[in-house]
């Protein structure tokens, strides 16, 4: 048996299939959320990860961001401001929308339900006895954050007491490469933070390659490859901590169940 995690599937159907098809009937799977928006498969992949037993979703910014419009949706109020957020193009909630919009009101209500029911972190205790806690955004104990938004966190200490020493967060929500380069990660010898950002932008987006990034003394590791821009997501192995890749070359359109 092996236990995995993925994060930021973002309706991206084909790579759902690959990693179901890589998962034997004996592992686990830990999905951190943000299965759905962008690309517009969404639904239908949380249609098929539901019907294994293996398989544990977390809530993600996106499944918060589904259940509220989903809620005015119901009742017809489209024009909520819940569900302009969601709409946004920055969000990508319209291309999930567009393929459920002529289904049952009992569909969205059962998502409605299934999205109030998801929990907010998992924890798993590896192979090497390492604590892994598995949440959306990340976060560093005993700091606040905010569950699903939260990235002041990228650069805080971990804390040095022993009861932390053997726990390891494992994160999605912001992609690798904004991660790397807004946030300082990823820095030119010849960049000045005021005086070439799109010099330094360029090098960064010609140097890339969108892998997982290990951080905060090896105690914090994201997983989100922006996939929907990328076309990588990364499958992390929870007991070896190492990654395996797939890569997306068609996208897949399909229909949901009603």
């Amino acid at each position: 048996m092996s236990v995995f995690a993925v994060s930021d599937i973002h309706g991206c159907y084909e790579i759902w299939k690959q990693i179901e098809d890589y998962l034997l009937p004996t592992d686990e799977l830990y999905v951190i959320g943000d299965v759905i928006d962008r690309d517009p498969n969404g639904f239908l992949i949380y249609e098929e990860m539901v019907t294994h037993d293996n398989i544990h979703i977390i809530k993600g910014n996106h499944e918060v961001m589904a259940l509220a419009a989903l809620e005015q949706l119901a009742v017809g109020n489209y024009r909520h401001k819940d569900v302009d957020f969601w709409f946004d193009p920055r969000n990508g909630g319209k291309e999930s929308w567009e393929t459920i919009k002529d289904l049952s009101k009992e569909y969205l209500y059962a998502f409605i339900d299934f999205f109030k029911g998801l929990p907010e972190q998992y924890e798993y205790k590896n192979a090497n006895g390492q604590y892994i806690m598995l949440n959306h955004c990340g976060f560093t104990p005993y700091k606040k954050y905010w569950r699903y938004e939260d990235r002041s966190h990228f650069k805080d200490q971990w804390p040095e007491k022993d009861i932390w020493q053997d726990v390891i967060v494992v994160h999605g929500h912001t992609p690798v490469d904004t991660m790397l380069f807004y946030c300082g990660f990823y820095k030119s010898k010849s960049d000045n933070k005021y005086r070439s950002s799109q010099a330094n932008r360029a090098n960064y987006k010609e140097n890339y390659v969108p892998e997982m990034i290990t951080y905060c003394d090896g105690h914090k590791i994201n997983i989100d490859m922006g996939l929907p821009w990328s076309d990588v997501c990364c499958l992390l192995d929870l007991d070896t901590l190492k990654p395996i890749y797939f890569e997306r070359e068609v996208s897949v359109n399909a229909e949901c169940r009603a």
